[in-house]
């Protein structure tokens, strides 16, 4: 089983490297290799934009400092669950610090 570790690790570091290098020589046409590992929320943006009027309040109070984490919370969800390949992800909420988004991939 170790072996298969090593094994696994050792594509996912050598495909890392050749999207890196197909990243440096990339004029802008070639958008393919990032569909086959991405499909982007259709929500991000608009919750982006709401996360952005948040930042941009010079006080805010506890309560939109609250909603802006969930927001937060929110967006990391949206952008991990756009990953392909997850086996599984899940969210969680409280209000002390844990882990809140637990992800697998195999």
């Amino acid at each position: 089983m170790s072996n298969q570790k090593n094994l696994a690790a050792d594509i996912v570091v050598n495909f890392l490297k050749a999207l890196e290098d197909i990243d440096q020589v990339n004029d802008g046409s070639n958008t393919t290799i990032a569909s086959y590992l991405y499909d982007p929320d259709t929500r991000i943006p608009a919750h982006l934009k709401k996360l952005k009027a948040y930042i941009e309040q010079k006080s805010p109070t506890q309560n939109q400092r609250q909603e802006a984490g969930k927001l937060l919370e929110q967006i990391v969800f949206l952008a991990f669950r756009s990953l392909k390949g997850l086996s599984s992800i899940k969210s969680f909420s409280s209000a002390g610090p844990q882990f809140d988004l637990l992800i697998r991939a195999y």
